[in-house]
């Protein structure tokens, strides 16, 4: 229990928990998502993808909490054209704006050019136009002010110092461990920097399956998407 109790790695074991709880604690929650379209509103998850008319605008409105540190940045894919925002009851300038209308990679819109958030909440409504095939939208938010940026790098250190200490308790030679904590470096920076849309195949019918699992508590039946006959334990686990 002594020898325990000196070990470096039980104490950053116990800091690298604490950082895990603190980020899921700290990430920004997007709730209450409705698609009004035809004069109807419903409920629906994000990232949308549905049967609009063509040429027909489309409103998007949708809750963003838990907005706990200064400076972040939305990550908006629509599909097809952005046409209007408003935040927190006050419209947007979009003139700034490229890609407005890029459906594949979309544009950032960062917290300095919106309206403040008001107890850490933003309300925000889109107005879209679907120019041919479904009609949708993405938005991710990411964290990206100087004292998250801090607390990240606080988070890596311990990390690594971890696994660098686990590591050579097991005698693992230096070069290994400098090769692995490497490699995980680059896997961790790709996956913070890349969407879920980036390199990937047919991905909106996977998400479609997941979507359709979360709204609808249930499995679909195998034609309900194209994707659906796949076997459902994943998309489920996902959902």
């Amino acid at each position: 229990m002594k020898k325990l109790l000196k070990a470096p790695e039980l104490y950053l074991g116990i800091v690298l928990v604490l950082c895990a709880i603190f980020t899921v604690w700290s990430e920004p929650n997007v709730s209450n998502v409705r698609l009004i379209a035809g004069g109807i509103e419903k409920e629906v998850s994000l990232p949308i993808s549905e049967d609009i008319p063509d040429n027909r605008i489309f409103y998007v409105k949708m809750d963003v909490a838990d907005l706990r540190f200064p400076g972040y940045s939305f990550h908006v894919i629509p599909d097809d054209c952005l046409e209007r925002l408003s935040v927190n009851g006050k419209k947007v300038s979009l003139d700034s704006v490229r890609n407005r209308c890029d459906y594949t990679n979309g544009f950032f819109l960062d917290s300095k050019k919106l309206p403040a958030a008001v107890n850490g909440k933003l309300s925000m409504d889109f107005a879209l136009k679907d120019n041919g095939g479904p009609g949708g939208l993405s938005v991710e938010v990411y964290q990206n002010g100087f004292l998250w940026r801090l607390f990240q790098v606080f988070f890596a250190l311990d990390f690594f110092a971890l696994a660098f200490l686990m590591l050579r308790r097991y005698r693992v030679p230096v070069p290994f461990v400098m090769l692995i904590l490497i490699a995980t470096l680059c896997h961790i920076i790709y996956t913070e920097t890349t969407s879920y849309t980036t390199r990937t195949h047919d991905v909106d019918g996977h998400v479609g399956y997941i979507e359709y699992i979360a709204d609808n508590h249930r499995i679909p039946e195998n034609d309900a998407c194209w994707s659906c006959y796949h076997p459902p334990v994943y998309y489920t686990m996902m959902a």
